[in-house]
């Protein structure tokens, strides 16, 4: 009996020493940037990509929303400033030994060399593997999908290939780094406008919500997760013009067991496919118009899929390349499947034909609204300055073509004969955009309607209609998304003066304005 008790008293001790082991607090960094320093050289994806891999951990990867950091279009040191204070975080934690922590850093953009390139700053390999190396967290882990860039690990001996046994526990018993790039030190890593995304990385997060999970058993491991999303990258770029991608790694981990990555019980929301034939799964997300994920189908075998409540279509792809299309709503918490008889031949458009299942997209679109101080030349005779306030809005066509309207207002309290002046205008145009590193340079050709006003005379009121254009030049500084222009203008306007009817007379202005831009 005593014997029976020790033994139960025993598992019990170990069950609750598992637990606690198993309670890893998992942190990370994700970036993406769409900008290098070749402003020419624009990337579509990278911020997206970034967005639908940070979506992952939070929903199935046991990562917490105040334990990641977001970063999205900011330069090199907002980037860094994210890991310190995470690191801060880290650090403050490690102080107590049963706190097991993984930290994972992920970034999508530009790289060149021996930096990742984030707008015109720069976000050094070297700095990055000395923090990797550092770090108080037990276990770092780092995915960077940009061109070249096995670069980061090349000279660290980072294999170019699939076959890796890592064995570290995903209770975190060990301590160590590893990187996963997107590419050899000399190639390109590719985005695609077919999956709306870079292909390392739409294979990444396919394996981790749950086409990668192997074994079934709900989990995707560090393994499972680099295996996929290396065989379906490579295979995929070795037919494009850009040449094959050969994700590399290198690992210095000691430990037993796996990393679990994701865990699709986590998720709440699962769709079961079980198709009569093998094949390709296209899954897109209505609501944001992105492919969610991409997976093989294997004949009369059921694949769960761990993903967000919403609606969406789902593409298969046949081995005879035929296409077909089936559209299904999952609301939270739902469990749902998918049938063959479900799937109809899909109509599909231009752009699926070459081998996507969207129209091109186009680039994005970048709005300007702004507010300045306005000076301007009264245009009656004297030609005496009068001063006001501007406000604009402008849209940048990815082709660089702005469309713009400008509403302004003008006054002078002392205008010789007139003794006072107002006036109040509207004008809209076309300009283009010439953007360089730091500075953007615009021309504008503008024309529009004036409503000008004097004080009374002996009780009449004095007021007219004007028409005015100019041709206009600007230079425009951005700061994030906040920018600081100044405008000069040249044209004429034509109204009427009381016993000489109308007049054509000069019109210059200048405008120093404070805006705001978004990109949609």
């Amino acid at each position: 009996m005593l014997l029976r008790s020790s033994v139960l008293v025993f598992l019990l001790l170990a069950l609750i020493s598992f637990s606690a082991g198993a309670g890893t607090r998992r942190f990370a960094v994700v970036i993406g940037n769409n900008l290098g320093h070749d402003e020419g050289k624009k990337l579509r994806y990278a911020e997206y990509d970034a967005e639908k891999f940070h979506k992952v951990l939070l929903e199935i990867g046991g990562f917490s929303k105040s334990d990641t950091r977001l970063v999205l279009g900011r330069g090199a040191e907002q980037a860094w400033k994210a890991v310190r204070d995470t690191e801060a975080r880290i650090k403050r934690l490690a102080d107590n030994p049963e706190d097991k922590i993984l930290f994972v850093f992920y970034y999508s953009g530009h790289a060149e060399g021996d930096m990742l390139e984030m707008g015109s700053s720069s976000f050094m390999y070297g700095d990055l593997l000395k923090f990797l190396k550092d770090s108080a967290a037990d276990v770092r882990l780092a995915f960077v999908d940009s061109c070249k860039s096995g670069s980061l690990i090349a000279m660290k001996g980072g294999r170019r290939g699939p076959g890796y046994d890592i064995k570290v526990t995903d209770e975190i018993t060990s301590s160590g780094y590893g990187i996963i790039t997107s590419s050899s030190d000399n190639e390109l890593s590719q985005e695609s406008a077919e999956i709306r995304g870079a292909y390392f990385t739409h294979y990444l997060v396919s394996a981790l919500r749950g086409a990668g999970d192997r074994s079934g058993d709900g989990k995707v491991t560090l393994n499972e997760a680099y295996h996929y999303a290396y065989a379906h990258t490579l295979a995929r770029t070795s037919t494009t013009i850009g040449g094959s991608q050969h994700p590399m790694y290198e690992f210095q981990l000691e430990g037993r067991g796996e990393i679990i990555l994701t865990n699709t019980d986590i998720s709440d929301t699962h769709l079961m496919v079980e198709l009569p034939e093998e094949g390709r799964l296209v899954v897109l997300d209505q609501s944001s118009r992105m492919i969610s994920l991409e997976t093989g189908i294997r004949k009369n075998t059921k694949t769960l899929l761990a993903l967000r409540p919403g609606t969406y279509t789902l593409y298969f792809v046949d081995s005879s390349d035929r296409v077909f299309s089936a559209h299904k709503k999952l609301a939270a918490g739902s469990a749902g499947s998918v049938s063959y008889s479900e799937f109809e031949p899909a109509q599909l458009e231009l752009s699926t034909a070459r081998g996507g299942f969207f129209e091109e997209p186009a680039d994005q679109w970048v709005n300007r609204i702004g507010v300045g101080g306005l000076w301007r030349l009264w245009p009656l005779e004297g030609g005496i300055s009068s001063y006001g306030a501007s406000v604009h809005y402008r849209i940048e066509s990815p082709d660089h073509w702005q469309p713009a309207i400008r509403l302004t207002w003008s006054t002078r309290e002392d205008a010789g004969a007139s003794t006072g002046y107002n006036d109040i205008g509207v004008m809209a145009g076309m300009g283009y955009v010439l953007s360089f590193e730091h500075i953007s340079l615009r021309g504008e050709i503008l024309a529009g309607y004036e409503h000008m006003l004097q004080d009374s005379v002996s009780g009449e009121s004095r007021h007219t209609s004007g028409f005015d254009y100019a041709g206009l030049v600007g230079a425009e500084v951005p700061v994030d998304s906040v920018y600081f222009a100044l405008d000069a203008a040249a044209g004429g306007r034509v109204f009427q003066i009381m016993d000489k009817g109308w007049v054509h007379r000069p019109d210059c202005r200048l405008v120093l304005s404070l805006g705001w831009k978004w990109i949609i």
